[in-house]
């Protein structure tokens, strides 16, 4: 019996992946085997803190410390009012009111609504100015000094450790993968699950090939498709937030959709970049299905502004640039709200 999917049909950039998300929580360990390191952290969940408390947790596992951490805090105040999604008319954006035009780069490799990647953006704007809070005007006006004591206070909440001159231990799941080194420098590690943390390897497919109704669809998928969503299925006990296989991807001639040859799976609700939380879910599959591309015969995988292959394994997770169609500047476009696996 095929598995009911809740699909809306929107103008977005891939139309048909609308799906209505629930949330659920799966956890992660740090990925072994990718060829630059990932530091071992305990995460801090994000989700539920406002304001004051929400900067707080995000500077902390930024790395900043001690009283940098407080004034980190107290510029945030001044700057956003603790909004993390505002951006004003010159492009100031976030909770730290980073400047694209200033900062191109960190734009292009962080998404700045998410108060973890604003931190991360902050913290190498106060690095590139020699540890230094000149770069923000509220700062250099004394603004920020209004916002202080709640500065202080949501710091203390934090515990003594994030008080230290020394490395803070709080610190939290970090959004830019792992990548083979030189391909994107700098970027602070997310660290998907080594292979031992992941649910149990696919069951071996057993051919022939062939085109099966698709489960998600009115279409027609391969029957070594259907082996993905099948095993997906069984691995994760059910994908929480739906998939999409057959598409028609009109604006997309050389879509594997219409092929029958691809499945998106939804992580969070599409249209909207995920929380810490479904991101760390989104790369626990697209980890999972990485470990498992030779049983699965995939080709590549994208999700999160990355994308992987079988043809460029040696260079990891590589940034995704859209190939010319899709806008990566948004959470679909991005593949921030779904993981995209598409086989030979």
């Amino acid at each position: 019996m095929k598995k009911a999917l809740v699909v809306v049909v929107a103008c977005v950039t891939v139309p048909w992946l609308a799906l209505l998300g629930l949330v659920v929580v799966f956890t992660s360990s740090a990925l072994a085997d990718e060829r630059t390191s990932c530091s071992s952290s305990s995460a801090v969940d994000l989700q539920g803190r406002r304001g004051a408390d929400l900067a707080a947790a995000a500077a902390a596992g930024a790395g900043f410390t001690g009283p940098d951490l407080v004034i980190a805090v107290a510029v945030a105040g001044a700057e956003s009012s603790y909004d993390p999604v505002v951006r004003n008319s010159i492009g100031a954006s976030g909770l730290w009111q980073i400047l694209e035009r200033a900062h191109p780069d960190l734009f292009a490799r962080y998404d700045w609504r998410d108060p973890a990647q604003n931190a991360q953006m902050a913290q190498a704007v106060w690095q590139a100015a020699k540890r230094s809070w000149t770069p923000w005007t509220t700062f250099t006006s004394g603004a920020y000094r209004g916002h202080l004591l709640e500065a202080q206070a949501a710091v203390s909440a934090l515990g003594g450790a994030a008080n230290e001159s020394s490395s803070s231990s709080v610190t939290m799941v970090r959004d830019t993968p792992t990548i083979a080194a030189g391909s994107d420098a700098g970027s602070p590690p997310v660290c998907p699950p080594a292979a031992g943390g992941l649910p149990p390897a696919p069951r071996p497919f057993v051919g022939p090939d062939g085109y099966v109704d698709d489960p998600t669809s009115s279409g027609r998928i391969t029957r070594r498709m259907l082996h993905v969503y099948e095993e997906v299925d069984r691995a994760f006990g059910g994908w929480p937030w739906g998939v999409g296989c057959w598409d028609p991807h009109a604006w997309n001639p050389t879509s594997d959709h219409p092929k029958g040859k691809a499945c998106d799976f939804a992580v969070g609700r599409i249209g909207e970049y995920p929380t810490v939380t479904q991101r760390a879910d989104g790369w626990r599959l697209a980890r999972w299905l990485q470990v498992n591309a030779a049983a699965l015969d995939l080709a590549y995988i994208i999700w999160d502004g990355r994308i992987w292959s079988v043809a460029r394994t040696s260079d990891g997770w590589r940034p995704y640039n859209g190939g010319g169609i899709y806008d990566v500047g948004t959470p679909t476009g991005r593949h921030a709200d779904h993981v995209h696996a598409s086989q030979r």
